[in-house]
């Protein structure tokens, strides 16, 4: 067996961001078809995420799916088995859903950051898979967007 895993990073310095503002960290990306093949490979939207974003001493992690909608699936499905789904490691209690974008893309929030008046240093953003198993196929990622919170 194979194991190979996703893991997206990035990373901006905090004097390119505006002070006193509160930021979005979104992973935008389109899936793709995979076939059926020897390979058995896994669809990547539908396997738990891990995501952190890290301004100094704070960090934000959180779980997501990249398929859109795919974490009320699980939800309901550990509903009906009757299974806790919380980590408590992670500040988000509900898995984040992907969302399908006008212009085809899909995007995922990675975190939120707050940037100082002052500060220095890096903003720095992680996905990886909750857990690596096989081959994985079916994602074109178009980069991590940051923008400022509503």
């Amino acid at each position: 067996m194979f194991n190979c895993q996703l893991a997206v990073c990035g990373k901006i310095d905090c004097k390119a961001l505006s002070p006193r503002t509160r930021y979005g960290a979104y992973l935008v990306y389109k899936l793709t078809e995979i076939s059926d093949d020897q390979y058995h490979r896994h669809p990547i939207g539908q396997i738990r995420q891990r995501t952190s974003v890290i301004v100094g001493k704070n960090i934000t992690k959180r779980t997501v799916y990249l398929e859109p909608n795919y974490d009320k699936y699980v939800r309901k499905i550990f509903s009906e088995w009757k299974i806790a789904y919380e980590d408590s490691e992670f500040d988000n209690k509900e898995t984040i859903s992907a969302k399908e974008r006008d212009d085809g893309w899909i995007e995922v929030e990675i975190g939120e950051f707050y940037i100082e008046k002052d500060e220095d240093g890096e903003v720095q953003m992680k996905l990886e898979e909750d857990n690596a198993q096989g081959l994985k196929s079916g994602i074109i990622i178009e980069g991590i967007e940051i923008r400022p919170m509503n």
